[in-house]
């Protein structure tokens, strides 16, 4: 019970530390979005910030027309011009949204992405969004560790069991078989 209870805490733990992290780089970048930088230094300062954090980086706008991708590895198709509206409803209409897949094609494999909606200050609107995506293997090695990691546990807490279980049945019983 331990084991599981501490395992949950820590799996949900490493979860929200991850997205926390994502969620403090798209803020980042809307802030310097918001302050109206050049697309040339914006574009820049994305593909700095895409390879130092390892994550692909795309800014769309409103209507989910891709404007711009910094991406690290091989992960984004690059025919790609704009993402089905599907997949960025939630975060154009001014939430925060967790989206694990492709994005219907978007990316080659399975991404883990966050996207947080990009508002203007005046009026304050959504214009765009900023999806900020690590790939899925990744947060699943970590689960795996986990659950590794909770089966050794179980493994042992089971044979100690029995061999607790073993010594103290040997000991009850051999009043009895000595009758």
């Amino acid at each position: 019970i331990i084991a599981m209870a501490g395992y949950f805490l820590i799996s949900h733990t490493g979860y929200r530390e991850r997205v926390e992290t994502l969620k403090g780089n798209a803020t980042a970048i809307s802030g310097f979005i918001n302050s109206g930088v050049t697309p040339e230094r914006l574009e820049s300062f994305i593909y700095g910030f895409s390879h130092s954090t390892g994550n692909s980086i795309i800014i769309i706008d409103n209507k989910g027309k891709v404007l711009m991708v910094s991406n690290v590895g091989d992960f984004y198709t690059s025919d790609t011009y704009s993402i089905d509206m599907e997949f960025c409803k939630e975060v154009l209409s001014g939430s925060d949204n967790i989206e694990r897949g492709t994005l219907g094609g978007v990316y080659k494999s399975e991404m883990f992405t966050l996207q947080i909606p990009v508002i203007s200050s005046m009026p304050r609107q959504v214009v765009g969004a900023i999806f900020i995506s690590t790939p899925a293997p990744t947060m699943i090695k970590m689960q795996l560790y986990l659950y590794r990691t909770l089966g050794i546990a179980i493994v042992c807490v089971l044979l100690l069991s029995l061999i607790i279980s073993y010594a103290l049945s040997k000991k009850i019983s051999k009043p009895i078989k000595d009758m």
